[in-house]
């Protein structure tokens, strides 16, 4: 592995993460609207 593919994928997969995080709260935020 090269040190900038390495960052990039690093990068890529915590932003992965943070859209993630925002849709399980839109999904939770939907659950509750529902109920």
């Amino acid at each position: 592995y090269t040190p900038g593919e390495d960052t990039s994928r690093e990068a890529w997969q915590k932003r992965a993460e943070a859209e993630g995080y925002f849709d399980e709260a839109k999904i939770k935020k939907k659950l509750y609207s529902l109920l």
